[in-house]
């Protein structure tokens, strides 16, 4: 599936869109993974960083039913239930069942070690170097974005900042947490601010793609209670 959407990303453009054939081949393409979301929905969860990655920008509803996959034992919670505190949910403390090889790609490229540096040093020669592990050389040997290691990146940081909330076994300090949430979102600032557009398109879509059933990566992109508090507050006059 992931090569047949990676060739439709390479050959697909306005005009083709507009051609009867094409019509007819995402509606069955739209079919297929209509099938798959109603019964086999664990595969597009577990796969979803994948197919996300390979999946064409102007394919959206594909690419929102592949997001709206959860796994089979959980019950979403209500979206509208009322200051609702998402720490308080079981679900919100589980790591995203993903099938990749997201992990793989970021220790070849040892950006483990220049993140966890940047964040305990605000070394700049750690954010250049953490910089540099972004870009590679295309086919004309022209330096280009490396997508694959930048969607991994953007998957690592809620996994990192919540590591500790997981795996413990008693009270966390919950404090420390939102603390190294808020540093690894002034990373991205950072990262984006000197960005070209390219870069920033790939950055938040990457981010987008996390937004799924509750799991750590959704508490990450969600505010914290003292964010929504400020919120609130009317504003002075």
């Amino acid at each position: 599936m992931c090569i047949r959407d990676r060739y439709m990303g390479e050959v697909i453009d306005n005009e083709v869109l507009s051609k009867d054939f094409m019509k007819a081949y995402y509606k069955g393409t739209l079919r297929v993974f209509l099938i798959l979301l109603h019964d086999f929905n664990e595969f597009l969860s577990d796969f979803s960083f994948g197919l996300c990655e390979e999946i064409p920008d102007k394919f959206i509803q594909i690419r929102n039913m592949v997001l709206s996959a959860f796994p089979s034992s959980m019950r979403p919670p209500d979206p509208y239930t009322i200051d609702i505190n998402l720490t308080d949910i079981n679900e919100f403390k589980n790591m995203p069942n993903i099938i990749s090889n997201s992990e793989e790609r970021l220790m070849a490229k040892n950006i483990y070690s220049h993140l966890m540096g940047y964040i305990a040093t605000k070394s700049e020669a750690e954010f250049r170097a953490l910089c540099h592990k972004f870009e590679t050389t295309g086919p004309d040997n022209e330096p280009t974005i490396d997508v694959p290691i930048v969607n991994a990146f953007i998957l690592a940081l809620p996994i990192i900042v919540f590591r500790e909330f997981v795996s413990a076994t008693q009270e966390v300090n919950l404090t420390k947490i939102n603390e190294l949430r808020l540093e690894t979102y002034r990373l991205l600032v950072k990262i984006l601010l000197p960005s070209n557009y390219e870069m920033r398109e790939f950055i938040l879509n990457a981010i987008v793609n996390q937004i799924r059933y509750p799991n750590v990566c959704l508490l990450y992109t969600s505010p914290s209670p003292r964010d929504r508090q400020k919120s609130r507050m009317p504003s002075s006059a």
